[in-house]
């Protein structure tokens, strides 16, 4: 959400003149060392490990993205967290069960990960697509999307 400026304010040498415009970007607030360990490292284990400053209990609950700085805060805080949390959930969740996710492979057969400084330049910014190998999980779970899809959408495969 842009911010008009309502005063002059100046920030770590910066200056911002009254009446302009600002966004916080919530992506480099992602990429705060100081609240997320090594945040260009794919680390689902910063949410679950104890050890971690980003892990809280119970796991029943947490994590949650409901108060995530980037549903925004107080009287602008995004209205539809909640069903955003719910949707997500049940789609990785079945993702997650009828597909398994790998990095591409080099010829030589070693791993290319996504690379974690290719991002978008936009005000909502994120990563820029990157290429992944997506395989259904078994026979028996390509009969259940191909079911799931035809349920959706009508017709045939």
């Amino acid at each position: 959400m842009p911010r008009l400026l309502e005063k002059n304010y100046t920030f770590d040498g910066y200056h911002f003149p009254k009446g302009g415009v600002v966004h916080v970007l919530d992506i480099a607030m992602c990429q705060d060392p100081k609240v997320y360990q090594t945040p260009s490292e794919y680390n689902p284990g910063r949410w679950l490990e104890e050890s971690s400053p980003n892990f809280k209990s119970p796991l029943s609950i947490y994590p949650r993205l409901k108060g995530h700085h980037i549903f925004g805060r107080g009287k602008r805080a995004c209205p539809g967290q909640d069903l955003a949390e719910a949707e997500l959930l049940v789609f990785c969740g079945n993702l997650l069960k009828f597909f398994t996710l790998e990095p591409t492979l080099s010829e030589k057969g070693e791993r290319i990960w996504p690379d974690p400084e290719r991002w978008t330049t936009d005000v909502i910014g994120g990563p820029l697509p990157f290429k992944c190998e997506i395989k259904i999980r078994s026979a028996s779970k390509l009969e259940a999307v191909e079911k799931m899809y035809v349920e959706a959408f009508g017709g045939s495969e």
